[in-house]
């Protein structure tokens, strides 16, 4: 898939091919969820919020997607469902959870921010949210698990660093 910037934000883009229908591709706003899909070129109508109508030969066809990119989606069309992103694999939602259990963890254990402060709660949680999102778009991005598991380590990495300068920043402001 890619990851393109367009004037409405990034979308994210992946082309499938099927043996009946032809090539299809899905696009899906990183910011909204908006979803459109094209099929062989002809981009098709949006009639309802998941739904889509297609001609085809004098053939109306109506298409239905269910899911998004992070949990994997499938469009529902002329009675077959084909794959247009695979489902979030176990590994990969213990690989990018990673980052954020360890920063709930580390800032509840006093002992731990004496030593070394991480700022937790809610701030810690959206960093670490954040950082888990472009985690998963990254590990759905590549197939072999030691690609998954670097971006695993560098999220974990990117996300203590950041939560530790924002501890100090506060710590700054705010002095104990």
């Amino acid at each position: 898939f890619d990851i393109l910037k367009e004037k409405e934000g990034y979308i994210m883009k992946i082309k499938v091919t099927n043996d009946k229908i032809g090539s299809i591709e899905y696009c899906e706003s990183f910011w909204t969820g908006k979803k459109e899909i094209t099929i062989n070129g002809k981009k098709l109508t949006k009639i309802g919020k998941n739904q889509f109508s297609y001609v085809r030969e004098e053939e109306s066809l109506y298409g239905k997607v269910n899911g998004n990119f992070f949990l994997g989606a499938t469009l529902g069309i002329n009675g077959e469902v084909i794959e247009l992103v695979p489902k979030t694999k176990v590994v990969e939602w213990v690989l990018v959870i990673i980052p954020l259990i360890l920063i709930l963890v580390w800032s509840n254990v006093p002992f731990l921010c004496a030593i070394f402060p991480i700022a937790g709660g809610v701030i810690g949680g959206a960093v670490s949210g954040g950082i888990l999102t472009l985690g998963l778009i990254m590990m759905k991005k590549y197939k072999p698990f030691w690609i998954k598991l670097l971006v695993s380590i560098i999220s974990t990495i990117v996300s203590v660093v950041v939560c530790f300068l924002i501890a100090l920043l506060i710590l700054t402001i705010f002095p104990a």
